[in-house]
């Protein structure tokens, strides 16, 4: 159950080898031990009982009577829990309750990722305009947020994205989950808000909204990993024209890895989305025909935002969607991939 939960596709272990239970299975000796093949065990529906839950669907646990219930709980399409009572969001008593994991239908997709649904994202398509300069990391942050879908569980990596919490309307009811351990992160703190205890991954001092849950990192990289977050928006080196997401390295041997929680996200959100400057600092396209640096991800990407323009990316290439400061035919002379509009 945990490995469905944590988008484990199957997993060695030692237990039941010899047994009646291995019969027919793989085997693998792993460091001197036999180790037999496992599946995952997944439900449509987890019927579980805990002590109490908020209107948020957070659930407090008594004693013993945890058992199967948290891990199931990840492992299902729908939980329904018998509770005690239920309290409003931000009643639970301390970080004691354990946080809920989004779950949505398994569907289909494409790439890496066809094992998920997806949930279509928003858009504010506009027509090309080139009667101002390209967007300001504000304005393109507040431009993303206008695209993701109310009510979604959405990641915001390290650095620009995390600019997007403070454009997202309270009322359309985003979910934002940080990969140290938080869902129903808030906006960044300030003055009195500050907690040092209470960051985003970056490192930032944050706030918590009513419902919030803590956890730790297991569990957090599950939630990521097993297809429970609707969207991630993550920064980017370098975009293929086909979704290729290359941002951990650039190949300096000199350079520390980063790679952080960006390739569990790239596999594991159902909409990855990339914020980025369109150009280096150099002039040289970010987005390319193929990535030249370390991937991250192949085929992970959806959709480009960047400060020239916004882009779709995927299987049959870039297609333009808006443009910031300059023209598709300014475009297809800097770029070096086929641009479709």
């Amino acid at each position: 159950m945990r490995a469905a939960g944590a988008g484990i596709g199957a997993f060695y272990s030692p237990v039941g080898v010899g047994t009646p239970l291995a019969e027919g299975k793989e085997t693998q000796e792993i460091d001197g031990r036999v180790h037999v093949l496992e599946y995952p065990i997944r439900g449509d529906v987890a019927l579980i009982a805990a002590h109490r839950a908020d209107t948020m669907g957070n659930l407090v646990y008594r004693k013993t009577a945890r058992n199967f219930g948290p891990v199931m709980a990840t492992a299902a399409t729908t939980v329904v829990a018998q509770v005690t009572d239920i309290v409003p969001a931000g009643d639970r008593p301390g970080d004691r309750g354990h946080p809920r994991h989004p779950r949505r239908p398994p569907g289909t997709g494409r790439g890496p990722q066809a094992h998920r649904a997806r949930s279509p994202l928003m858009t504010t398509t506009v027509p090309e305009r080139t009667d101002r300069g390209p967007l300001t990391t504000d304005e393109l942050a507040a431009r993303i947020a206008r695209d993701i879908p109310a009510g979604s569980y959405v990641n915001l990596g390290i650095g620009q994205p995390t600019r997007i919490a403070e454009h997202l309307s309270p009322d359309a009811g985003i979910v934002l989950h940080t990969e140290n351990g938080m869902l129903g992160m808030g906006p960044a703190a300030t003055a009195d808000e500050v907690d040092t205890d209470l960051t985003n991954a970056g490192k930032v001092p944050v706030t918590e909204l009513p419902g919030a849950a803590y956890f730790h990192h297991a569990d957090s990289f599950a939630m990521m990993r097993g297809g429970h977050l609707d969207v991630c928006v993550l920064g980017a080196f370098q975009v293929s024209q086909h979704g290729d997401l290359a941002n951990w390295h650039t190949g300096d041997p000199d350079a520390i890895p980063a790679v952080g929680g960006a390739m569990d996200l790239a596999v594991g959100a159902r909409q990855v989305l990339v914020m980025m400057g369109l150009f280096a600092r150099d002039g040289a396209p970010k987005l390319v025909p193929a990535c030249t640096y370390p991937l991250t991800g192949p085929g992970c990407v959806h959709r480009v935002y960047t400060d020239h323009g916004v882009f779709a990316v995927g299987p049959d290439g870039v297609r333009v969607l808006e443009t910031y400061g300059i023209t598709v035919a300014e475009l297809e002379r800097r770029l070096s991939v086929e641009l479709r509009t």
